[in-house]
């Protein structure tokens, strides 16, 4: 609440949200310094502390990053990655094809090290974050898409958007709700003046073989790309 009340407007990976409504938790993080955020994640600490979560402590503070309109990126595609387990179908995926042999090796090599107790803690955790992302949405709270591509594991660079409003959508949003985090409200975050489309305005464009509307899944089945006016097609 102290960034909060500083005036901060974005959190990513919702660092310290769901901390916040287990009663104790933030204390006991700051009396020990020796970790990151991520070793949060995965020593066991949090996991074991989600029995204590107080969903009126939640409440509360949903009320306030709403009222004040401080946005959420919750990069629950990175989570997931960072945990992936051993039988995930993910390790398959052939968009693996697009990322860099070394990339893919580390990747590997990291799922393969990672002890079974820390995959199973950030499992936990990263559950918990995807339910959380629905109970953000239906309390106001606004929610913008990011996926922290970089070298991340299981992160593939563009189509991790794709899962990641996937995640959204199966956190409780609607795919209307779940595009929106991509497109209008990435422009409401930056103050665009609305209508977002109007004429006159400059637009790029994905054409898509389906309705994304109806299931997120369509947003995959691109048929071309208008960009800065040149078409692309498919092939």
């Amino acid at each position: 609440m102290g960034a909060v009340a500083a005036g901060q407007r974005t959190f990513a990976h919702l660092t310290l949200v769901l901390e916040s409504c287990i009663p104790g938790l933030l204390a006991s993080i700051a009396a020990d310094s020796s970790g990151d955020s991520m070793s949060l994640l995965a020593d066991g600490r949090l996991a074991a502390a989600l029995v204590r979560y107080d969903a009126r402590r939640c409440r509360e503070l949903f009320d306030t990053l709403a009222t004040r309109s401080v946005w959420q990126v919750p990069t629950l595609v990175q989570l997931r990655g960072a945990f992936l387990p051993l039988d995930d179908s993910l390790g398959l995926d052939p968009r693996l094809a697009t990322v860099p042999a070394e990339v893919r090796d580390d990747w590997t090599k990291y799922r393969a090290e990672l002890p079974p107790a820390r995959r199973e803690a950030g499992l936990a955790v990263y559950r918990r974050h995807r339910q959380l992302v629905g109970e953000l949405h239906r309390a106001g709270v606004p929610l913008l898409a990011g996926t922290d591509a970089s070298n991340e594991p299981w992160v593939l660079p563009g189509a991790s958007l794709h899962d990641e409003l996937a995640l959204f959508v199966a956190a409780g949003l609607t795919p209307l709700a779940a595009l929106r985090t991509a497109t209008s409200e990435p422009a409401r975050y930056r103050g665009e003046p609305a209508p977002l489309l109007a004429p006159g305005r400059r637009a790029d464009l994905v054409l898509l073989a389906a309705d994304p509307t109806r299931d997120i899944e369509a947003i995959r089945r691109i048929e071309a790309v208008v960009l800065r006016g040149r078409l692309v097609r498919r092939r």
